[in-house]
């Protein structure tokens, strides 16, 4: 699936998010603040702004932050930020200007 609607809110998403350690917490955070800016970003960054938040994406699930958890942190579903982190997608085309029609 290559369009930013993979990225939208899950029904069945966890509603209970982990009880996480303080550096976990700001790695979840620093993957969802990246994100939201690769989803910001200009049509020039948007190849090192996926690489950022895909990296900060990996980093918090290295450091056994839940997918859950980050699924929750993102808005998303836990399946789409499974696929990123497995790079079963590939962020860029996730980006709302790789989906204008």
């Amino acid at each position: 699936m290559s369009d930013s609607s993979y990225l939208v809110p899950a029904s069945d998403a966890a509603a209970t998010p982990a009880a996480l350690t303080p550096e976990q917490e700001r790695l979840a955070k620093f993957a969802r603040d990246e994100v939201q800016a690769f989803l910001g970003s200009p049509v020039g960054d948007i190849p090192e702004a996926a690489e950022t938040a895909t990296t900060a994406l990996e980093d918090a699930v290295d450091a056994h932050v839940p997918v859950a958890d980050l699924s929750a942190a993102l808005n998303a579903s836990p399946e789409a930020v499974q696929a990123i982190i497995d790079h079963d997608i590939d962020l860029q085309d996730l980006h709302p200007e790789n989906n204008v029609d």
